[in-house]
């Protein structure tokens, strides 16, 4: 996952948690979830790429993955909260 960020492919990153999520849903202290708030957070990734990402992980199917769901809205939130 690390790599797919650092390198902003947005596609990949939705790839493996996609793949993740037919699996199970997210944990507490999810090690994927935690990288990809370090993405989100992170003053080196243009906002043009957190925002890509986002949208990516929005477009997920995961079904019924209430953590996830609620993850994705707390990212959603961050990015609304940058662009003001």
């Amino acid at each position: 996952m690390e790599i797919y960020l650092e390198s902003n492919d947005a596609g990949q990153v939705g790839r493996v948690m996609s793949a993740r999520l037919s699996e199970q849903d997210i944990v507490a202290e999810d090690a994927l979830v935690e990288q990809i708030d370090a993405y989100l957070v992170s003053d080196e990734v243009e906002p043009v790429a957190k925002e890509t990402l986002i949208v990516v992980l929005e477009g997920i199917e995961a079904g019924e993955r209430p953590r996830w769901s609620e993850q994705v809205k707390i990212w959603r939130g961050w990015s609304s909260e940058d662009s003001e």
